[in-house]
C-alpha cells in the first residue's frame, strides 16, 4: 500500500511538472536572454517592473505587461548573509521530484532590493488569495526556506494561481497579436483612402484651372448626367484599382 501511494505521488508530481514546463520552459530562457535588451522605460530609475519590491504599486497596464513577459531571473548575484550566516542560493530555483527528476521553479523570484524571495504567480496574478508570505511580504528565512517552498508549491492556492498565470499569459499574447493585425489593417485602409484623396484633389485642381463645372444634374456615380467631376473619376477608375 505504501509503495502504491508513493507511485501515485510520483505520478501527480510528474503531471504537475508537465503542465508547468509546457508553458514556461522556453519563456524563462527567452526572458533571461532579453534581460539586456528590455525597453529603457522598464529598467529606468522610475519603474522596474521586474523588481518584486515594485509589484504592489503596478497599475493594470504594467501588471499585464509583466505577466505577458514573465519574471526575469538574475543568476550571477552575490547574496548577502543574514545574522545566522545564511543566505539565499540558486539551489532553491530547482525542485527534485520523488522520481529524481529536476524541474525549475519558474515562479520563484529573488528581490535584490529586499533580499527576499517571492512567488510570482501568487504575488502578481493572485486570483486566489494565499496566506503564504511568498505571496505577500516575501520570505528571508533561509534556514527553513526549503520547507516553506515545498509547503507553498503543494498548496491548492499556488497550483491554481500557476494555472491562471499560464492562461492569462497566453491570452495577453494572443490579444497582442490581434491588436497588431488590427493596426496593420488600419494602416492599410488609411493609405488606401489617402491615395483616393490624392486623385480626387488632382481632379478638382484640374477642373478649377479650366473653370469647368463640378457637377451636372445629379451626383450619382456612373450616371450619364453627372458630367465632368464624377466622369473624370469614373475614367480614372477604369485603369486605377484604387478608385475601383
Amino acid at each position: 500500500t505504501q509503495d502504491r501511494t508513493e507511485n501515485m505521488n510520483v505520478e501527480n508530481d510528474t503531471e504537475e511538472n508537465e503542465v508547468t514546463n509546457e508553458v514556461f520552459d522556453n519563456e524563462i530562457n527567452e526572458n533571461n536572454e532579453k534581460n539586456n535588451s528590455v525597453s529603457p522605460c522598464l529598467n529606468s530609475s522610475f519603474v522596474n517592473i521586474y523588481e518584486p519590491k515594485m509589484w504592489d504599486n503596478l497599475d493594470l497596464k504594467m501588471r499585464d505587461l509583466l505577466i505577458e513577459k514573465g519574471p526575469i531571473r538574475e543568476i550571477n548575484l552575490k547574496y548577502p548573509k543574514d545574522d545566522k550566516n545564511r543566505r539565499f542560493s540558486t539551489f532553491y530555483y530547482e525542485r527534485k521530484l520523488r522520481n529524481n527528476e529536476i524541474i525549475d521553479r519558474h515562479w520563484l523570484v529573488y528581490s535584490k532590493e529586499l533580499n527576499k524571495v517571492f512567488c510570482f504567480c501568487c504575488k502578481v496574478v493572485k486570483k486566489i488569495h494565499s496566506k503564504s508570505f511568498l505571496a505577500s511580504i516575501g520570505v528571508d528565512d533561509w534556514v527553513h526556506l526549503g520547507e516553506k517552498l515545498k509547503q507553498h508549491e503543494e498548496s491548492h492556492e499556488h497550483v491554481q494561481n500557476l494555472k491562471d498565470w499560464a492562461e492569462l499569459g497566453v491570452r495577453l499574447r494572443s490579444n497582442k497579436t490581434i491588436d497588431k493585425e488590427i493596426q496593420e489593417q488600419i494602416k492599410k485602409d488609411t493609405e488606401h483612402w489617402k491615395q483616393v484623396m490624392i486623385r480626387i484633389i488632382s481632379v478638382i485642381k484640374r477642373l478649377a484651372m479650366n473653370n469647368l463645372a463640378f457637377r451636372g444634374s445629379n451626383d450619382k456615380v456612373y450616371d450619364d448626367s453627372n458630367e465632368i467631376f464624377l466622369g473624370f473619376l469614373e475614367t480614372i477608375a477604369e485603369f486605377d484599382q484604387t478608385l475601383q
